[in-house]
């Protein structure tokens, strides 16, 4: 039995890693690090590592539900794609495009997700798009384009290694996103200053040169 590796990005959190997933006899049996990958560099977290536990798990849909009163019955996908369509279609045609909406799943790559917001602009005539992750990180979003003109990264992960001073404010690294964080450690062992500011005594805080915990409440303070 020969199997085939294919490979793709991590789904779980922002850093991008590489995957490599084994597959035999169609089925999903293990994923390893993409050695060959720029940001993760040969490297997982254990999220990463069993990323392919969740494929065959009996608790995952796999297949669409229509709902029926109070409960769900099971149908085939072209007609769940169909009836979705058709849905669609009616109230855009009823009550015009702006009735309907799309909204976009973190778990993409950036090249789904445009695809869907293709689709919802040029399909459906509709600015009405949006991304779970501006409503979480919407205040960030705001702060990052006031002061630095773009609400996404400016730099590279890779800068990270060599930085000189590094400010982490409200983010756990270590835990949401273990590559990253990695680039960090680099970092410090290299001679970096970081500070941390977190309300939080987090893993990330216990590795800087200075923890300022914040105070929450109407008057923030240290």
């Amino acid at each position: 039995m020969s199997a085939e590796f294919v490979r793709t990005t991590c789904p779980y959190c922002g850093t991008g890693c590489g995957l490599v997933l084994k597959v035999e006899e169609d089925r999903l049996t293990g994923t390893l690090p993409d050695r060959e990958h720029p940001v993760s560099r040969g490297t997982l977290c254990i999220k990463g590592w069993s990323a392919h536990e969740f494929v065959a798990s009996p608790e995952r849909l796999t297949q669409p539900l229509l709902r029926e009163g109070d409960t769900f019955r099971p149908i085939p996908w072209d007609e769940a794609i169909a009836q979705a369509a058709r849905k669609l279609r009616e109230a855009a045609e009823k009550h015009g495009p702006d009735a309907v909406g799309g909204l976009s799943s973190a778990r993409c790559t950036n090249e789904e997700n445009y695809l869907f917001q293709r689709l919802i602009r040029a399909a459906f005539k509709t600015n009405n798009v949006d991304h779970c992750a501006r409503l979480c990180h919407a205040p960030t979003t705001v702060a990052m384009v006031q002061t630095l003109g773009s609400g996404a990264m400016t730099n590279s992960i890779a800068d990270l290694a060599g930085a000189d001073v590094i400010l982490v404010i409200g983010s756990n690294a270590a835990e949401n996103h273990p590559v990253l964080m990695g680039e960090i450690y680099r970092a410090i062992d290299r001679g970096a200053h970081l500070t941390v500011v977190d309300p939080r005594r987090t893993a990330v805080a216990e590795n800087a040169a200075e923890h300022l915990p914040i105070r929450p409440g109407p008057t923030s303070r240290f």
